[in-house]
């Protein structure tokens, strides 16, 4: 339950930073309800606990960033969209323990 509640304080956030980046860039502000009434916004991120609203939070920061030329902005929500990619999913191993397992990458000849 504590992580729902966190992923819809985010999707607040993303709503907040998408009403500033349509502010700066002067679209109407009713673009805003085409992502707040979006049924998968509502079954999947709080829904099920999807932390897809996590990245939107963070690329939306970094867009709002971008543009108003901010610097040192810009490097804070790279840096903390960045660190929201994950590199593999957790999987059991044999003797209860959590490994870490990486998709192999695919090398080109």
């Amino acid at each position: 339950m504590g992580w729902k509640l966190c992923l819809l304080l985010l999707d607040l956030g993303v709503m907040a930073l998408l009403w500033l980046t349509l502010t700066h860039f002067d679209q109407p502000p009713w673009k805003l309800a085409l992502y707040a009434w979006s049924s998968l916004v509502i079954k999947e991120g709080v829904g099920t606990g999807h932390a897809d609203a996590l990245v939107a939070f963070m690329l939306l920061g970094l867009t709002l960033a971008l543009a108003r030329a901010r610097p040192v902005a810009i490097g804070i929500w790279l840096a903390a969209a960045t660190l929201t990619g994950m590199r593999g999913k957790p999987r059991r191993s044999g003797r209860g323990r959590i490994a870490q397992t990486a998709k192999p990458s695919k090398r080109s000849s």
